[in-house]
Parts: C-alpha cells; sequence; structure tokens
C-alpha cells in the first residue's frame, strides 16, 4: 500500500520538482534579458562633468525602489533558505532549490538596473550618475581623511617644538627637531581635486548626503522624508 501511494504521487513531485526548475531557468533569464537591454542604451555625459540637481534626486527615487525590490527579493531567498533546510541537498529537489536561491541572489545584484527599468529611466544615465556621485563620495573621505591626518600632524609637530625649545639636554633636543623634520618630510599633499566638475557635484552630494546611501546596502528606505516612487 506504501509503495503504491509513493507511485501516485511521483506525478505530483515530478511536476513540482519542474516547476521549481523552470521558475530558476527564467529568473536567470530574466537578469540576463535586463543586462542585455541595459547594454542597448546611451547616453553621452556632459563634458563639463557636472551633475544636476534633477539626476541626484533621480538616483535617490531609483535608490528607494531598488530597496523596495530587495525587501520583496530577501523575503524569496529567506522562503527558498527555509525550503533547503528541509530538502536533502544531495536530492534533485535540493539541487533545483539551491539554483533557485542562486537565481534570486542574482537579481538581487541588479535591483538597480531593476528599479531604473521600470521607471522609465536610462540606465545609462543612472550608471553615470551612481559612478560620478561614487567619485565624489570617494574623494570627500579623501578630504575628510586628509584634513584629519593634516590636524593631528600639526597638533604633534607643535607639541614636539615645544618639547624641543624648552629641552636643554642637546641629544633630547636633536631627537625632537629630528622627528620634526622626519613628520615634516613625509606629509602628504592634498588629495586629487582635478576631476571634471568635482567642485560643483560635492555642493550636491553634501545637500543630499544622507539621502543617497552610495554604501548602504541594506533594504532600508532611508529617510522617511523621500517619497515612493
Amino acid at each position: 500500500m506504501l509503495n503504491r501511494s509513493l507511485i501516485l504521487l511521483l506525478p505530483v513531485y515530478s511536476l513540482l520538482t519542474a516547476c521549481d526548475a523552470a521558475e530558476s531557468f527564467f529568473n536567470a533569464q530574466r537578469v540576463n534579458n535586463l543586462i542585455e537591454r541595459a547594454r542597448q542604451d546611451r547616453y553621452t555625459p556632459p563634458v563639463n562633468g557636472k551633475l544636476t540637481e534633477a539626476q541626484v534626486l533621480m538616483f535617490i527615487a531609483v535608490r528607494q525602489k531598488e530597496a523596495q525590490l530587495a525587501r520583496q527579493a530577501e523575503q524569496r531567498i529567506d522562503k527558498t533558505s527555509e525550503n533547503l533546510k528541509n530538502a536533502d541537498d544531495e536530492t534533485i529537489v535540493g539541487v533545483i532549490k539551491g539554483f533557485s536561491a542562486m537565481s534570486d541572489l542574482a537579481r538581487l545584484a541588479t535591483l538597480d538596473i531593476q528599479a531604473a527599468e521600470m521607471m522609465n529611466i536610462n540606465t545609462a544615465e543612472y550608471e553615470w550618475v551612481k559612478t560620478t556621485l561614487l567619485e565624489v563620495a570617494l574623494a570627500d573621505q579623501a578630504a575628510t581623511m586628509h584634513k584629519a591626518i593634516t590636524t593631528a600632524q600639526k597638533d604633534l609637530l607643535n607639541h614636539l617644538r615645544q618639547l624641543a625649545d624648552n629641552e636643554t639636554n642637546t641629544a633630547k633636543r636633536a631627537f625632537y627637531r629630528q622627528q620634526i623634520s622626519e613628520i615634516e618630510s613625509n606629509r602628504q599633499p592634498p588629495p586629487q581635486t582635478d576631476i571634471a566638475g568635482l567642485k560643483h557635484n560635492t555642493v550636491l552630494y553634501q545637500k543630499y548626503k544622507h539621502r543617497l546611501r552610495l554604501f548602504d546596502t541594506s533594504s532600508g528606505t532611508g529617510d522617511s522624508d523621500v517619497e515612493e516612487s
């Protein structure tokens, strides 16, 4: 009786397995199609390299849409992970569910492009805006770090000069002056600032810095004052 029941369930088992396999295949195909469509988009950046405020706001809107899609994708991945716990990794079901999880992860990696396309935004322009904002953010971080290091070096030099001026021991005074000389000779120049449009773009970056979520990989929505698209 048990064997007969298993035989009767085999068609259902096969159908469910085939559905999972088909879903994994179509998910992978959708990612490939998305990438191919994005490659066909064209955008000529301005010669002066300057962003517009509208482009920055467009980027923020895409990032919010991306966060919305990310939450949905994470829910699917969590569900797949739960199913994987109940499936033997060596069975065909375990293998197919593994492929399904990988296809969801692949879609997760291209969510910003998917979001831009859903919002009828030129993905090539979006990518240029994203790259430009990242350049500005990294330049801003480099400038902030250089300023902090310069300030610390200045304080240290002042302290060493004071020690050298007040030191009566010739050897110790020579040691302090040697330290001062080494620090001064190893000073780092300011970071490169000849990126096209950097000064203009930095103003926009500072204005919207906390809403850009450039380095935020979470599925949070960011600031509450930005409306969902």
